[in-house]
């Protein structure tokens, strides 16, 4: 996640760029009589339970950057804070810098309250799969600051009494586990579906391997009407991959469907009632404090074993509201976020990946297997501001519901898949 440096056309330095009226961005970015600037940033991170390193990040660059002063407001990640940006957006109040979801950038972005930034250094640097996510109407308006993985949770203290040594890597390496797992008469996979998350997840994970690798344009040529889910038999080979799970009788889904994705699941799989859980790498850092032979690697979704897929989505995004009378300095904070330094305290905090091309994610403990395939390149994200967000989600969600209840056929669920990514 890094990267780059900014041409303050033709000012002399950036104390003068923000001192002077004549020399900044069209809309000011006049500071105090001191010539000092004052930068209001939100986001959900940085509070009691999700620190993530920003108050550390805030004062280096305050430190880089003594007449940029940083007024950070800490906001908790829910309707509150969607409700509240939109309103002050509206309003023409919101704060200098936003962070961002997928969601968010694409609301605000095609509403024209965000600020383009195709022309950052940084911008050019993005992972190809991650810069989709970063752009309205082909204009970057995000800076991604993470990529969170998905993928499989091993309990190696449980696989090594059964005589396992690796995580699994392919989908048959998964089923040979489960079955030895078994025969030992020890606990095997969970996929916890009460709200509708894991299994769902564990499909497009499994994609990844079966779609995404050999075909990477998929999600373009779905959107110009050149392939279908239901036509797919990558896609169709990924849904049919989880029903086995439960017709070999490696999971129980009428049960798992009682069992919540973030709170009971995590919990159970803490506890030892599983070896393997699907769930995000934001689940790390608390696994670990609990369970030393800890692994989370790609999801084994595919039939190689040199070349695992990962699945990321892209987390926290950074955004410059395009009404703020400070862009030079708020287009500085995005560039100091873009460099290793303050990246990576943020990176190891979030047990996240790097979205930058030239910067190589943290040496996180337990994820050797995942962050190799990252750097090898070999990963997919989900395109969460399309058919893997909001109302779209939510269908294929509940399509996958019904799958596991029996209510639903693998075909009928893939055109369910077609018809919700339609909105």
């Amino acid at each position: 996640m890094s990267r780059r440096t900014l041409a303050l056309s033709g000012c002399v330095s950036l104390v003068v760029a923000l001192a002077a009226t004549g020399c900044g961005s069209g809309s000011g970015s006049a500071g105090s009589a001191d010539g000092k600037v004052t930068l209001k940033v939100i986001g959900w991170k940085g509070g009691p339970s999700e620190p993530a390193k920003i108050k550390e990040i805030n004062a280096a660059f305050e430190a880089a950057h003594p007449n940029i002063k940083i007024d950070y407001t800490y906001q908790p990640a829910n309707d509150p804070y969607t409700q509240k940006l939109n309103a002050e957006f509206l309003g023409g109040t919101a704060q200098d810098v936003v962070m961002a979801n997928s969601a968010g950038v694409a609301r605000w972005g095609k509403s024209g309250y965000l600020l383009d930034l195709s022309d950052q250094p940084w911008a050019v640097d993005l992972a190809v799969p991650a810069a989709p996510l970063t752009q309205v109407d082909n204009k970057t308006v995000a800076q991604p600051s993470e990529m969170v993985g998905i993928g499989l949770f091993s309990n190696m203290e449980i696989l090594n009494s059964a005589g396992i040594t690796e995580a699994p890597a392919t989908w048959q390496e998964l089923l040979a586990d489960l079955d030895t797992l078994k025969k030992a008469g020890k606990p095997g996979i969970a996929l916890p579906d009460k709200e509708g998350w894991t299994v769902d997840a564990a499909i497009n994970a499994t994609a990844a391997s079966q779609v995404f690798q050999k075909d990477p344009d998929w999600n373009r040529r779905l959107s110009d009407g050149k392939t279908t889910f239901a036509g797919d038999t990558g896609w169709k080979t990924s849904v049919q991959r989880l029903v086995d799970l439960g017709s070999k009788g490696y999971v129980d889904y009428k049960e798992q469907l009682g069992v919540s994705d973030f709170s009971q699941g995590p919990q159970d799989f803490k506890a030892g009632k599983s070896a393997f859980l699907l769930q995000g790498s934001w689940a790390l850092a608390d696994f670990a404090k609990d369970m030393p032979k800890l692994r989370f690697s790609p999801w084994p979704g595919g039939d190689d074993p040199a070349q695992p897929m990962a699945t990321n989505a892209v987390g926290t995004m950074w955004t410059i509201n395009a009404r703020t009378k400070h862009q030079d300095a708020a287009k500085e904070y995005l560039k100091f976020w873009a460099s290793a330094d303050a990246l990576n305290q943020y990176l190891t905090a979030e047990a996240a990946f790097s979205p930058f091309v030239s910067i190589p994610s943290p040496a996180v403990p337990n994820t050797d297997e995942y962050i190799k395939a990252v750097a090898a390149g070999h990963f997919f994200v989900l395109p969460e501001n399309s058919w893997a967000g909001g109302a779209s989600q939510t269908a294929m969600q509940n399509a996958v519901q019904a799958l596991l209840l029996g209510q639903k056929s693998v075909d009928a669920t893939l055109a369910a898949f077609d018809t919700a990514a339609k909105g």
